[in-house]
Protein backbone atom coordinates (compact mmCIF):
# COMPACT_ATOMS: atom_id res chain seq x y z
CA UNK A 1 0.00 0.00 0.00
CA UNK A 2 1.48 3.35 -1.02
CA UNK A 3 1.18 6.44 0.97
CA UNK A 4 -1.94 7.85 -1.47
CA UNK A 5 -3.89 4.53 -0.83
CA UNK A 6 -2.97 4.56 2.94
CA UNK A 7 -4.34 8.25 3.10
CA UNK A 8 -7.41 7.69 0.93
CA UNK A 9 -7.82 4.38 3.21
CA UNK A 10 -7.77 6.80 6.14
CA UNK A 11 -10.28 9.69 4.60
CA UNK A 12 -12.27 7.13 4.16
CA UNK A 13 -12.62 5.75 7.28
CA UNK A 14 -13.32 9.06 8.90
CA UNK A 15 -15.40 9.99 6.30
CA UNK A 16 -18.17 6.95 6.52
CA UNK A 17 -19.71 8.00 10.01
CA UNK A 18 -19.20 10.10 12.66
CA UNK A 19 -16.70 8.66 14.90
CA UNK A 20 -15.29 9.72 18.00
CA UNK A 21 -11.62 11.07 18.75
CA UNK A 22 -10.72 7.10 19.55
CA UNK A 23 -12.26 5.57 16.85
CA UNK A 24 -10.41 7.98 14.88
CA UNK A 25 -7.34 6.99 16.22
CA UNK A 26 -7.68 3.73 16.36
CA UNK A 27 -8.85 3.81 12.24
CA UNK A 28 -5.81 5.80 11.57
CA UNK A 29 -3.64 3.03 13.66
CA UNK A 30 -5.53 -0.04 11.67
CA UNK A 31 -4.54 1.79 8.23
CA UNK A 32 -0.96 2.71 9.12
CA UNK A 33 -0.35 -0.82 10.35
CA UNK A 34 -2.40 -2.44 7.24
CA UNK A 35 0.44 -0.35 4.97
CA UNK A 36 3.57 -1.78 7.20
CA UNK A 37 2.24 -5.27 7.31
CA UNK A 38 2.68 -6.02 3.48
CA UNK A 39 6.56 -4.91 3.92
CA UNK A 40 7.22 -6.95 7.20
CA UNK A 41 9.95 -10.24 6.84
CA UNK A 42 10.52 -11.46 9.97
CA UNK A 43 9.88 -11.97 14.10
CA UNK A 44 12.32 -9.39 14.85
CA UNK A 45 10.59 -6.72 12.72
CA UNK A 46 7.24 -7.76 13.88
CA UNK A 47 8.30 -7.26 17.50
CA UNK A 48 9.77 -3.88 16.86
CA UNK A 49 6.66 -2.96 14.76
CA UNK A 50 4.72 -4.12 18.07
CA UNK A 51 7.13 -1.80 19.87
CA UNK A 52 6.30 1.00 17.12
CA UNK A 53 2.42 0.84 17.53
CA UNK A 54 2.95 0.88 20.98
CA UNK A 55 4.78 4.10 21.36
CA UNK A 56 2.62 5.50 18.51
CA UNK A 57 -0.23 4.69 21.00
CA UNK A 58 1.27 7.01 23.95
CA UNK A 59 1.72 9.83 21.32
CA UNK A 60 -1.55 9.69 20.13
CA UNK A 61 -3.63 9.52 23.79
CA UNK A 62 -1.36 12.37 24.82
CA UNK A 63 -2.03 14.32 21.43
CA UNK A 64 -5.72 13.30 21.23
CA UNK A 65 -6.41 14.62 25.59
CA UNK A 66 -5.41 18.18 24.11
CA UNK A 67 -7.96 20.81 23.32
CA UNK A 68 -5.78 21.16 19.78
CA UNK A 69 -6.64 17.47 18.90
CA UNK A 70 -10.18 18.05 18.61
CA UNK A 71 -10.16 21.27 16.63
CA UNK A 72 -7.76 19.91 13.81
CA UNK A 73 -9.78 16.48 13.80
CA UNK A 74 -12.75 18.20 13.34
CA UNK A 75 -11.31 20.25 11.19
CA UNK A 76 -9.38 17.21 8.65
CA UNK A 77 -12.70 15.60 9.05
CA UNK A 78 -14.80 18.91 7.66
CA UNK A 79 -11.94 18.73 4.67
CA UNK A 80 -11.98 15.50 4.11
CA UNK A 81 -15.83 15.71 3.77
CA UNK A 82 -15.64 18.89 0.78
CA UNK A 83 -12.91 16.15 -0.71
CA UNK A 84 -14.99 13.56 -1.06
CA UNK A 85 -17.81 16.25 -1.95
CA UNK A 86 -15.97 17.49 -4.95
CA UNK A 87 -14.81 14.58 -6.07
CA UNK A 88 -18.34 13.21 -6.28
CA UNK A 89 -19.19 16.46 -8.38
CA UNK A 90 -16.22 15.58 -10.32
CA UNK A 91 -17.76 12.09 -11.26
CA UNK A 92 -20.79 13.38 -12.01
CA UNK A 93 -19.44 16.09 -14.43
CA UNK A 94 -17.35 13.80 -16.48
CA UNK A 95 -20.24 10.76 -16.74
CA UNK A 96 -22.30 13.38 -18.31
CA UNK A 97 -19.63 14.82 -20.47
CA UNK A 98 -19.81 11.42 -22.00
Amino acid sequence: MNRTALMKHINDLMTSKGCSLTEDQDAVLCAALGALWEEISGDAEIAGLRDQIKQWQQKAATWLASPEAAQRLSGYREMAQRIAELEAQIERAQEEQG
